[in-house]
């Protein structure tokens, strides 16, 4: 027994050493850092000018609309292509609107619009379309039964007694 208890310090032991030894080699050194600073991109914040703006699922008049925004309602320009900007709104949520509806922050606290956006056409100012809910089936109904809300179901003596 005193033979086995030798045996694991030595082995203790050994794992020890083998420790100390990869610490003082480097291989556990923290790795060095760079001291190039990368920043964040760059993001520019503007407002909507018209009364009434779409956000769309992509840049295209033909895209569903995903949410309105409304006139002083500030967004983040993500990036551009052509005439659309990708915005994300405050609230949440990314979409795509028409760039020429943005504008910066002058104009909007004085109560009127330095200039203001053209009129949108009646096709941009389309409301987001409603789905109507699917319409709900009795799986469980009789064949040729037909549903009266104001029957009680019928109750089964199955399991009376």
């Amino acid at each position: 027994m005193d033979k086995h208890l030798l045996d694991v310090k030595r082995h203790f032991l050994l794992l020890m050493l083998c420790c100390l030894a990869a610490i003082a080699s480097g291989c556990a050194s923290p790795p060095l850092r760079s001291s190039t600073v990368f920043a964040p991109p760059a993001s520019t914040s503007l407002v909507v000018r018209a009364e009434t703006l779409n956000m769309r699922q992509c840049p295209d008049t033909t895209c569903p609309v995903i949410a309105l925004l409304y006139k002083g309602e500030t967004v983040v320009v993500r990036r551009s292509s052509g005439d659309w900007s990708e915005i994300e709104r405050k609230e949440g949520g990314i979409g795509w609107v028409a760039s020429r509806y943005l504008g910066d922050h002058q104009g909007l606290t004085g109560g009127s619009v330095a200039s203001p956006a053209p009129v949108l056409p009646e096709e941009e100012l389309a409301k987001p379309q409603t789905i109507a809910p699917p319409e709900i089936s009795d799986e469980l109904a009789e064949p040729g039964a037909t549903a009266n809300p104001q029957a009680p179901p019928a109750i089964s003596e199955e399991f009376g007694q």
